[in-house]
């Protein structure tokens, strides 16, 4: 299966880029630089765009499926501004919607144990709105604490 990883740049995008190629997918995502692409790719990576104009359409054609890590940064859940751009994670969805795309898995920046006043912060809860209101077929992943590395318990 074609896969598309928003966050692939991140460490847990690394984790994911890996998991993804052992498992026989072909994973596509978007690097900063060159360099980084290349990291990218000997994490497993089949494609890597660079992030030139922030154009993913291009991107996202012929995938079966997004995983959405990408506003689930360390740290951004718990009474704290939201480190999520809420409004560009709505306008990618949207472009994959319309690149009928049938398959969101969206890591959410928002916290099991969140409390209602900390979710509204910053509209961090919003992609998982528009994402339940949506035709995809999807999983939402919420964490209980956030941790900086996969596999990682506390």
């Amino acid at each position: 299966m074609k896969v598309f990883l928003f966050g692939g740049s991140e460490a847990l995008g690394e984790y994911v880029l890996k998991q993804l190629a052992e498992k026989g997918h072909e994973a596509v995502t978007v690097a900063e630089n060159t360099n980084r692409a290349e990291e990218l790719k000997m994490f497993g990576a089949a494609h890597v765009m660079l992030a030139d104009d922030g154009d993913f359409t291009k991107a996202i054609m012929d995938v079966q499926a997004i995983i959405y890590i990408g506003a689930a940064t360390f740290g951004a859940g718990g009474e704290q501004d939201a480190l999520v751009d809420h409004g560009a994670v709505i306008e990618s969805l949207e472009a994959a919607q319309q690149q009928n795309i049938g398959r969101i898995v969206y890591l959410s920046p928002v916290r099991l144990d969140e409390s209602e006043a900390s979710k509204e912060t910053g509209a961090k809860e919003k992609p998982e709105e528009w994402i339940e209101n949506s035709r995809f077929d999807y999983t939402v992943i919420r964490t209980v604490k956030t941790v900086s590395k996969p596999g990682c318990h506390f």
